[in-house]
């Protein structure tokens, strides 16, 4: 894989996001010329740790505004990009529907727009979500790539409005460019250096590290839990592989990776030597379903790609990054793990 991205020109929308960095820092690995189109980093971010170690070209802009993604793929001539930017938070979402889907329809409109007049690009990988999907909270069932697609909520139905937006513009425009397209839709993404606290993970460690009682939602929700190395990992091999036409993946664990909400917590307080703490908290007026699974049948037989990590696995390393993260560390400790990863 690592040849494959030697100079290669890659464009990244989002990058000083929490999946943007970690994809970034991959890519850097693999030695290809990496620019990241995106908002500026956020106080505490993982790239704002990072990012005096990347060795990448970074734009900061809106995707909202449609000169400013047209002017960073002018100046930067990528051959693949990732569109991995969106307004990703289901209750930030819920509060701003407006700059839900402006984001991340409007937004992925006008990268697409500007895709259209680059001679360039040749390959784009849209990041979608598990979310997209019609739940109608059927337990144990695992959604397949050709399901009906519904988001019952903000975040979800405009993440599904950007899915359908790129299937239909990608026919319509881009196809008879010759340019590859896919869509992965990857289920909840589990790694080190995630600051925001509205998302589990994150909130469960910070609060155990200040033997503060986690505050868990919903202990009974049924999830898809992955590794962030092995998303990225599925990122990267996709692009590598696609070569014509438009594809759809699903990217998550197997099936021992699909865990209640107070099972991932029961594990990492286990990790920090103490009993579970769960309380229920105030129900928000999310609408969110008790139950999800996601199938990656497909890719396993398509493209022979394996996840690498168990969840137990994942949940470790990002105990073993928190621990060791002194805030001036952070870049080597990423590096590390991308290491072990892939050697």
């Amino acid at each position: 894989m690592a040849s494959y991205w030697e100079d290669k020109k890659v464009l990244v929308t989002g990058h000083t996001g929490f999946v943007g960095s970690w994809l970034v820092s991959v890519l850097q690995y693999m030695g290809a010329d990496v620019t990241g189109f995106s908002l500026e980093e956020e106080v505490g971010s993982l790239y704002g740790k990072i990012k005096e170690g990347l060795d990448i070209k970074s734009v900061y802009g809106d995707l909202r505004n449609e000169d400013a993604i047209s002017d960073c793929i002018r100046l930067c001539n990528p051959e693949i990009i990732f569109h991995i930017a969106a307004f990703g938070f289901v209750k930030e979402c819920h509060s701003d529907p407006y700059r839900a889907y402006s984001t991340n329809v409007q937004g992925t409109l006008n990268l697409l727009k500007s895709i259209e007049k680059c001679d360039t690009v040749k390959k784009v990988i849209v990041a979608s979500s598990d979310k997209v999907y019609l739940n109608t909270d059927r337990e144990g069932y695992l959604f397949r790539e050709g399901d009906p697609l519904g988001g019952s909520d903000t975040y979800s139905a405009s993440k599904t409005c950007e899915d359908m937006l790129f299937q239909s513009f990608y026919w319509d425009y881009l196809a008879s460019g010759n340019i590859a397209g896919c869509i992965v839709r990857p289920s909840n993404i589990l790694g080190g250096g995630d600051h925001n606290m509205t998302r589990l993970i994150p909130s469960i460690y910070y609060n155990l590290s200040l033997d503060k009682k986690p505050e868990i939602r919903n202990p009974d929700a049924v999830r898809p839990w992955q590794n962030i190395l092995d998303t990225v990992d599925a990122y990267l091999m996709l692009a590598e592989r696609c070569t014509e036409g438009l594809s759809i993946y699903n990217v998550g664990p197997l099936p021992k990776g699909i865990k209640t909400v107070g099972e991932i917590a029961d594990y990492v307080s286990g990790l920090y030597g103490v009993e579970s703490k769960k309380v229920e908290c105030d129900k928000t007026e999310v609408r969110e379903m008790n139950y999800l699974g996601l199938s990656i049948d497909k890719i396993i037989k398509e493209q022979n790609w394996h996840p690498r990590r168990m969840l137990e696995e994942t949940l470790d390393e990002i105990y073993e990054f928190y621990k060791s993260d002194d805030g001036n560390n952070t870049y080597d400790i990423c590096m590390s793990q991308i290491r072990r990863y892939y050697e």
